[in-house]
């Protein structure tokens, strides 16, 4: 039986691992393909996670007790119930209700239905007189005057058939598109999972090395394939593929992005340096210099380097901010070592020094753009994108439009523009609030309360040393991620949200040690 669980424990850390890497190497898993494969592996894992929890031994009577369930065997972390009310929402929103119950809901909804599908409401609602374009059949042809909607002025867009599910026309769900509403549902419900995986499989400090060694050597080689990439690829990703019209970075389409994934994953890096630095003389067998520190050290100039060449500035903004306030923390306590402080800036300046000798006249143009940064077009833009959203939220306050939606109920405020001119709102925060309504926004401000307070914070205030820095680093990384979430959308791409996510897990679980 031991050796079973064992078996089942090598392949949890091999699935996660391999979930977490593929994904980022895949484009971020922006595309559809690499999103179907990372779900599938972290469903596996689940599975494995499962069969270990019924074949495991009973654990000791004194692990049972308040905070877990199953006799021990699972563990909660404090964020069970915000993410089951917020699985609720999502179902609600799938729910198919009378028009009425839709119009109580939702009036705007209810509108929308009214104006784009015909006899909706009514007790034999027929199809006849739908025109061609609403079926989703071709467009007229060249001359013709195709059939316009009820209400051209209140409807901007029309909408294709299958999303509306006519079959089932007298009774709507109040997502305006429920299968992309399903399609996210399956994404969050793939995060939950490897959440609790990851939250109950590492559960001592010396079993998360392998995964965070591992990030931190992805980082490192990201880094390096990212900056040779811009010496040489002229904006080709891995040297044979376009990015298309955003700046690329490494593996990913937009630098923004990449920003994103290493606000997470450098962080740790700085983590396993100090932690190898300052490892006690018998484990450093008396080496002056030990190696550990050396590569880690590497890997952090190199990735700070890579980040700087990436050029996001609301990166390099929430990054300096993140780490600010941990250092500010430390410093109010009185645990903000001096030797800390010197080893934290010396990655900092050769960072620097290689980035601008790479680059010197373009790193130094695009970040001088923050002395001005109000008359930005980029930052107008976002903030306009965000007003954008916080409008739809405000027609749809309940429960939102529904989860996924955003990128075509945008068309019913911007007549005329393309999914592609807006498939997200650049603030995560205001694009949840437009989909979930204040039900949903309440689910994630409940569980990001319990985040801050327990995992990022709990773990900035625990004494600084080589068996908690790697926490610190990971809720450092996690504040970061936030912040930029103001004005970027990584959190829907899936390769930075899988990171993430393991990051929360790797926090609370530290939260849950500390408080037993």
């Amino acid at each position: 039986m031991p050796r079973f669980v064992h078996l089942l424990d090598r392949l949890i850390d091999i699935g996660l691992i391999a979930a977490l890497t593929f994904t980022v190497l895949a484009f971020g898993a922006v595309e559809e393909w690499a999103r179907a494969l990372g779900q599938t592996v972290i469903w596996l894992v689940f599975a494995a996670w499962v069969v270990k929890l019924i074949w495991s031994p009973r654990p000791p009577a004194r692990q049972a007790g308040r905070g877990t369930l199953l006799g021990g065997r699972v563990r909660l972390s404090g964020l069970e119930l915000p993410a089951l009310m917020f699985v609720v929402v999502l179902l609600l929103q799938l729910v198919p209700l009378p028009p009425k119950l839709v119009g109580a809901i939702s009036p705007r909804t209810a509108e929308i239905y009214a104006t784009t599908l015909p006899a909706y409401g009514t007790e034999s609602p027929t199809f006849a007189g739908m025109p061609r374009w609403l079926q989703g059949e071709a467009e007229p042809l060249a001359g013709e005057v195709p059939a316009l909607p009820p209400d051209p002025d209140a409807v901007a867009s029309a909408f294709p058939a299958e999303w509306f599910d006519v079959s089932h026309a007298s009774w709507r769900p109040l997502s305006l598109t429920p299968s992309d509403t399903r399609r996210a549902l399956w994404v969050m419900l793939a995060h939950m999972a490897l959440f609790v995986v990851a939250f109950h499989r590492f559960d001592r400090r010396d079993g998360r090395s392998l995964p965070v060694v591992t990030l931190t050597l992805l980082a490192g080689v990201l880094a390096a394939v990212g900056i040779l990439q811009y010496l040489t690829a002229d904006g080709l990703i891995y040297w044979f593929r376009r990015g298309g019209q955003h700046f690329g970075f490494g593996p990913f389409v937009n630098a923004n992005h990449f920003a994103g994934w290493m606000e997470l994953a450098l962080p740790l890096a700085a983590a396993m340096t100090l932690t190898h630095w300052f490892r006690p003389p018998p484990d450093r067998r008396d080496r002056p210099f030990p190696a550990g520190a050396v590569l880690f050290g590497f890997v952090t100039v190199l990735g700070l380097s890579a980040f700087a060449l990436a050029q996001s500035r609301g990166g390099a903004l929430s990054l300096l901010a993140a780490c600010s306030f941990a250092f500010l923390l430390y410093a109010v306590r009185g645990r903000l070592r001096w030797q800390t402080l010197v080893l934290g800036l010396i990655p900092v300046i050769l960072a620097v020094g290689l980035a601008a000798w790479i680059d010197f006249a373009g790193v130094a143009e695009r970040y001088g753009t923050l002395a001005d940064v109000g008359e930005q077009r980029s930052l107008r833009t976002r903030v306009d994108f965000s007003k954008r959203a916080l409008q739809i939220a405000g027609d749809f306050p309940v429960l939102g439009s529904g989860l996924g939606t955003f990128q075509e109920i945008h068309y019913l405020y911007t007549p005329g523009t393309s999914s592609q001119e807006l498939s997200h709102a650049h603030n995560d925060y205001a694009q949840l609030a437009a989909e979930t309504g204040v039900l949903g926004m309440a689910a994630a401000l409940w569980a990001l309360a319990v985040l801050l307070i327990r995992g990022v914070i709990g773990g900035l205030l625990r004494r600084p040393g080589p068996s908690t820095w790697v926490g610190a680093a990971a809720g450092i990384g996690v504040l970061s991620l936030l912040l930029h979430s103001f004005m970027d959308f990584n959190l829907q791409i899936y390769s930075n949200s899988l990171l993430f996510v393991f990051l929360c897990a790797l926090l609370m679980r530290e939260a849950a040690e500390s408080s037993s």
